[in-house]
């Protein structure tokens, strides 16, 4: 079972020679347009993640879906560690971190429309509406799908390809000790995280 100390142990040296961003590489907007940005930037800019509290990731747990892959990558240690210490006060953290560190899965409902798509005609004809009238329509659903899934797995294919062994290796830690020692999560979602890419990096 993986411990407390270890899962701390590897998230400090995997992490520990992160470079800042840069104070206008923290949020994916610098416009000031959009106010989340703005506030979050004003709370991150100038912070190395270890300098981040408790009550400053409660007040910005939205976050880490408005960080640049690049601050995405320095600010998630400090979600990390300050989760798995505080577990009992940190609200919906250990969702959100397991939520961005979880290949969309999107991406089956894909390969299912896919194999909805090439149906024999036969097959199709037995729903309501005749099969040249739904093939047309299965393809606009499968294009918006697609539209929408493709930029969700990108998102997600930025922010974690700038990891390394060591890096993906303590996330790997981490989603474990979620899986192993918590029953906060209904389905296991750290499990699924770690089935859909965190099993490459072994233990």
């Amino acid at each position: 079972m993986v411990s407390l100390s270890t899962v701390l142990e590897k998230i400090t040296y995997g992490f520990q020679s992160m470079t800042y961003p840069g104070d206008f590489n923290i949020v994916y907007d610098n416009s000031e347009n959009n106010l989340e940005c703005v506030e979050i930037q004003q709370t991150f800019v100038g912070k190395h993640w270890t300098e981040l509290t408790l009550e400053t990731l409660l007040e910005q747990k939205s976050a880490l879906g408005f960080l640049t892959p690049e601050a995405f990558q320095f600010y998630l240690p400090a979600y990390l560690s300050i989760v798995i210490q505080e577990f009992d006060e940190v609200d919906v953290l250990p969702d959100n971190t397991v939520f961005y560190l979880t290949l969309p899965l999107e991406v089956d409902q894909l390969y299912q429309l896919n194999a909805i798509q090439d149906l024999p005609n036969d097959l199709q004809s037995a729903f309501d509406q005749s099969a040249n009238e739904i093939k047309p329509m299965i393809n606009q659903f499968l294009l918006e799908e697609l539209s929408r899934s493709t930029q969700r797995v990108h998102n997600f294919i930025e922010r974690v390809s700038g990891f390394n062994q060591q890096q993906g290796q303590a996330i790997r830690y981490y989603l474990e000790y979620l899986s192993e020692n918590t029953d906060y999560f209904i389905r296991d979602q750290p499990k699924v995280a770690i089935d859909r890419y965190w099993f490459i990096f072994p233990l």
